[in-house]
């Protein structure tokens, strides 16, 4: 009889556990909703020479403070690609709210003159069911112009 309330005890440990669990996976499953908002993008310099920079000013508003991942990369009049270094941020770093920042970017010297863009591809990760399912924050296709020098 002991035995029997011992293995329902331990049963009901399990149960409890694998409810509070899954109950968690659930709502971390759910959360779906990007944590920041893109509000302006501004082309601080939008004529670069080749070999300058090209600077982009971010107006955003941050919900919570999630870790973040970028993919850059700039693109040529010729279709030339030159991918740039990755944006990681475990948890982001600037503050919640209102927020402007500016991006600074070399522009190759062997880029022709003519249109370019800057692309950015953004992914946010804001519980641990992101890290094998990030929540896409989206593409950020900025038109510039390569002059010559």
């Amino acid at each position: 009889m002991i035995l029997r309330a011992g293995i329902a005890s331990i049963i009901g440990v399990i149960f409890t556990f694998l409810c509070v669990v899954a109950g968690i996976a659930g709502t971390w499953l759910a959360d779906r909703d990007l944590p920041i908002d893109v509000r302006r993008v501004e082309l601080i310099t939008p004529e670069v020479n080749p070999g300058d920079v090209l600077q982009v000013k971010f107006t955003v508003f941050r919900y919570r403070s999630c870790g973040f991942h970028a993919d850059r990369l700039l693109i040529d009049s010729d279709g030339n690609r030159e991918v740039l270094d990755d944006i990681d941020f475990r948890v982001n770093p600037n503050r919640l709210g209102d927020d402007t920042f500016i991006t600074t970017i070399r522009v190759p010297s062997t880029f022709k003159p003519g249109p370019a863009r800057y692309v950015s591809v953004s992914q946010h990760r804001c519980n641990l069911i992101h890290n094998f399912w990030p929540i896409p924050g989206g593409i950020s296709n900025i038109a510039f112009a390569v002059v010559p020098r």
